[in-house]
Formats: C-alpha cells, structure tokens, sequence
C-alpha cells in the first residue's frame, strides 16, 4: 500500500520567537511587508524569512516581484528575496 502523503524535512533557522510547532516544525510569526518595503537583501539577512503581501505571479525559488494580490513567503539569499 503506497502512503497518500509525503512529507518534507525542512531545516529552518531558530528565532527565538517559536513558540507553537505545526506538525513538529515550529511555526514562526513572520514579518509581513510589501515587496517595496522589505530591508534590502544583504549577506547579513542572509536567511531571513519575510511574509510579503503583494507577490505578482510568484514562481517557487524565483525573485520576488511586487504589484500583485499574493501573500507568500519570501526569503534572503544574500542577494534578492527569493519565493519560498
């Protein structure tokens, strides 16, 4: 019997704002911003995770675009805000 479900280990970095775990991976409250208005991206947000609000047609792993309706999850490569 094949199982319905596969699940993902993703290592997230610690905030120590986790408080609550979802499915044993701790939930974050994420800075929500528009894309304009994110810190620019820099070795030093290196990893830093934001909520934006405006996401144009955003494709997982590709660099964020504002002027949209989509509210995803964003990221610092240490160069562009990437999607996901």
């Amino acid at each position: 019997m094949r199982a319905l479900f596969t699940f993902a280990l993703v290592c997230l970095p610690f905030y120590a704002e986790a408080e609550v775990f979802a499915f044993g991976v701790p939930a974050f409250n994420q800075p929500a911003s528009t894309v304009a208005g994110l810190p620019t991206c820099s070795a030093a947000l290196n990893g830093r995770i934001f909520t934006v609000t405006n996401a144009l047609a955003p494709t997982i792993a590709g660099i964020v675009v504002g002027g949209g309706a989509v509210t995803i999850l964003v990221h610092c490569n240490g160069t562009n805000w990437i999607v996901g």
